[in-house]
Order: structure tokens, then sequence, then C-alpha cells
């Protein structure tokens, strides 16, 4: 029940935030109010167990809106793969979506006046779904699983124009709990870089 609550809610959130942005974007919003929509290239370093270490490749898209000028609401999806991932050959294709708050600080770079520069730090949470890989289980192994997925981290954006920032790096702590015949709990760390629009 825990799980269809969370995947409910996961999704119901990534279908209600656009309408909900869009209702925000209405001229009685703050000015400072923006929304931002990034995709990066992701690199993962993901354990199997304790121990048994891999990389996984993937890329991610983020939708932020920022409801303050420090504070904002994140929906992120990211996916990433991985075509052997232990000595038995089998592979493990992993997909995240999360939301949660957003933290920023913008900075001015040389002096200028348009605050180029932001700093961003993140907490989401949602779900994890693992693909094409080899799950044990109470009834045999399983070529899927999902679970609950924790994300925390942060990055930086740097304006070109006033559309168009390049995202230099994020760094996230992924956390999933994925059966792996032990723990089954994984700590990855994401790193990421990419292009950001900033949408009128």
């Amino acid at each position: 029940m825990l799980m269809r609550f969370v995947s409910a809610t996961c999704v119901g959130a990534l279908f209600l935030l656009p309408g909900v942005l869009w209702a925000q974007k209405m001229p009685t919003k703050p000015a400072a109010s923006r929304l931002d929509l990034a995709f990066t290239y992701n690199a993962q370093d993901s354990n199997l167990t304790s121990g048994n270490k891999f990389w996984m490749q993937g890329g991610g898209a983020q939708l932020t809106d920022t409801l303050t000028r420090r504070f904002g609401l994140t929906a992120d999806l990211s996916g990433a793969g991985s075509g052997k991932i232990s000595p038995s050959g089998a592979g493990l294709t992993l997909l995240t979506i999360t939301v949660g708050p957003t933290y920023s600080l913008a900075f001015p770079r040389h002096r200028e006046a348009q605050r180029p520069v932001r700093l961003f730090g993140e907490a989401l949470a949602g779900l994890a779904n693992g693909f094409s890989s080899v799950f044990p289980g109470t009834q045999g192994a399983q070529s899927t699983a999902r679970s609950l997925a924790l994300k925390v981290g942060g990055g930086m954006d740097i304006d070109l124009t006033p559309r168009i920032a390049v995202r230099v790096l994020q760094a996230d702590w992924l956390r999933t709990q994925l059966p792996n015949g032990a723990s089954n709990v994984q700590n990855s760390l994401q790193l990421g870089a990419g292009i950001v629009w900033h949408l009128p």
C-alpha cells in the first residue's frame, strides 16, 4: 500500500505541477519568480552490495519553479543504465522520479548587476524503478523492482544569456532500497552537467 501511495503521489505531482506552475505565472506573481527547465548528462557511481561498485550513464530533466528569491519546488526525472553490474553479466536500468524543495543563492559575476551565477541545494523524495536486471525475492528472482528514493545535493548554474544558463556541475547523493539479497540499500553518487532554460 505504501508503494502504491508513493507512486500515485509522485505521478500525480508530475502531472499537476505544470498546471500549478502555469497558474503561478499570472501577473500577480512576484517578479523574482521564474520557471527553469534543465537537461543534464549524468554519470552515477552505484553499488550492488557493500564494496561492489559500478558506474552507470544516463540523463535527467528538472523542472523548477522559483517561488521566491530563495526557495523553489523541483520535479526531477533521471535515468541511468549499465550493461554489466556483476560477474554474472546482469545489467541495470534505473529510473527515479522525485519532487521536493530547492534553495538557491544568486551572486553577481564580474560585479555585473544581473546576478548570473546561482548556487542551489535540493532535498527530493519519490520513487525508484529498476529494470532489466536481477532482483532476488521470496518468490524467486525478478527483472523489475521498485523502492523509495531520496536525493539530496546541489550544483551551480552560470547564465550565458537572460534565457540560457549552463549547469557547470550538479552532485547528488541518491539512496534507493532495491532488493539485492543483502542490505537492500544502495547509496549512489550522481554527477551531472547540462543546459538550463529560464522560461518566461
